[in-house]
């Protein structure tokens, strides 16, 4: 259970150097932050039942979102609980340092966490600033541009071959794949996630924190509903004898987990 933002932060506090007081208070702190929640066993139940009740709707040519709505409230209760408990343990730590000890974790995540495209530090006399290859950036935008087509092609053949669509339905199914690749998804979820570590730097940084304001992420739901999206988009097109053989790609050990993937498709990534 230790990732995100918040286990970053503490993560980090552990490399400053801290009196025995200090280190016995982040160890309660850290107790308090990684202990299971309660209902674990029902976060696991809300998982399979969830990948059930997709599979079910899958076979069945469509999901109903009501038979999904109790256990994305649970999950929903979970990351609630979750997100609470990482405030209270912001809240303890940033008065737990002192302000030369807030400097140094804050520069030490900054550096472990660098800010993604940052200018280069200032050129000196002794280091030159170089210039910047404007060709080969372009080449590696237009590599990365026909690296995506070629495999936006691979995977519209690998679903058409699985699913066995004929050449209409895969004309028809290319965009949606393009759409809902998880790809570009997870590129940009972590970017979204390295925006919202620098956040939390930021206001770790000031004299005082107000960690109720923090964004420490939205939990597993918006991933799921987006495997639920893609799946819907794909059953509109599939005919009745295709559907068994979309679900056999969601029940691949795995798929379940993420709510329903599509054999060919990247797995979502974690939010956090």
């Amino acid at each position: 259970m230790r990732f995100g933002t918040v286990g970053a932060v503490f993560d980090a506090a552990r490399s400053v150097e801290l009196s025995e007081e200090q280190s016995v208070a982040l160890d309660q702190s850290e107790a308090e932050l990684w202990v299971p929640p309660k209902d674990d066993g029902s976060v696991s139940h809300a998982y399979r039942e969830l990948g059930a009740a997709i599979i079910e709707g899958v076979k069945a040519g469509r999901i109903d979102d009501k038979k999904l709505a109790p256990h994305y409230a649970v999950l929903e209760k979970v990351t609630v609980e979750r997100r609470a408990a990482e405030t209270a343990a912001l809240k303890k730590l940033h008065p737990l340092l002192s302000t030369d000890q807030r400097k140094a974790l804050v520069a030490l995540l900054r550096r472990r966490h660098p800010v993604p495209g940052a200018k280069p530090e200032p050129a000196t006399a002794e280091r030159p600033l170089e210039p910047k290859p404007v060709t080969q950036a372009k080449s590696a935008a237009a590599r990365e541009k026909e690296e995506a087509a070629e495999h936006a092609k691979r995977r519209n053949a690998r679903v058409t071959s699985l699913l066995g669509l004929d050449a209409t339905q895969s004309r028809r199914v290319e965009p949606i794949l393009v759409r809902y690749d998880a790809a570009p998804a997870n590129k940009a979820h972590r970017a979204e996630l390295s925006k919202r570590m620098h956040r939390l730097i930021d206001a770790f940084e000031k004299d005082e924190l107000d960690a109720t304001t923090l964004d420490l992420g939205k939990g597993p739901r918006p991933r799921i509903q987006k495997r639920v999206e893609l799946i819907t988009a794909l059953l509109m097109i599939l005919k009745a004898d295709q559907w068994d053989k979309l679900a056999r790609t969601i029940e691949r050990p795995g798929a379940r987990y993420w709510g329903g993937s599509v054999v060919g498709e990247d797995a979502p990534a974690e939010d956090e």
